[in-house]
């Protein structure tokens, strides 16, 4: 499983957020970082992305437009970034996406209950300090059983 980050002033040109993506996994297999037994292909690797950090940096929602393609995607920051309201249409198809952060974004109330009527699991986090929560491990994995166990009645 991958985690992205590309932090405060990283550029993503419009519609290359993939293109950069494939391009990163490729330089960490040529570097001997990637788990090339685990992941064989840049379009194999795309789907064992669970987190893309992008707050802060210089993104936008036509730089998003392809990013359905990172089918694992669990958690996406994309605080302090330029997308607007029309990156909704390419985030309700990440039906495994279980968190999101959009503060300091264009992205309004009416967006964000679109976002969680597509897409019921989906916390969304608004709050300068939400921290990113993991996204693997018992601790993740203990988070997600709570919600769905409060989704289910069990849970107050």
């Amino acid at each position: 499983h991958q985690a992205l980050c590309y932090g405060a002033g990283a550029q993503v040109r419009s519609s290359d957020l993939i293109t950069q993506i494939h391009q990163h996994l490729g330089d960490t297999a040529h570097a001997g970082t990637a788990d090339t037994n685990h992941v064989n292909t840049p379009n194999a690797a795309l789907s064992e992305i669970r987190l893309l950090e992008l707050s802060g940096a210089q993104v936008t929602s036509s730089g998003l437009a392809g990013i359905a393609v990172l089918t694992g995607l669990r958690c996406l920051d994309l605080r302090g970034t330029d997308v607007s309201a029309t990156v909704v249409d390419a985030l309700v198809s990440l039906n495994s996406l279980e968190w999101l952060h959009v503060g300091s974004t264009a992205i309004g109330t009416l967006s964000r209950q679109r976002l969680k009527r597509k897409l019921p699991r989906l916390t969304i986090a608004t709050e300068a300090n939400d921290p990113i929560p993991p996204a693997d491990g018992p601790e993740y994995e203990h988070q997600r059983l709570q919600r769905r166990l409060s989704d289910l009645g069990m849970l107050p």
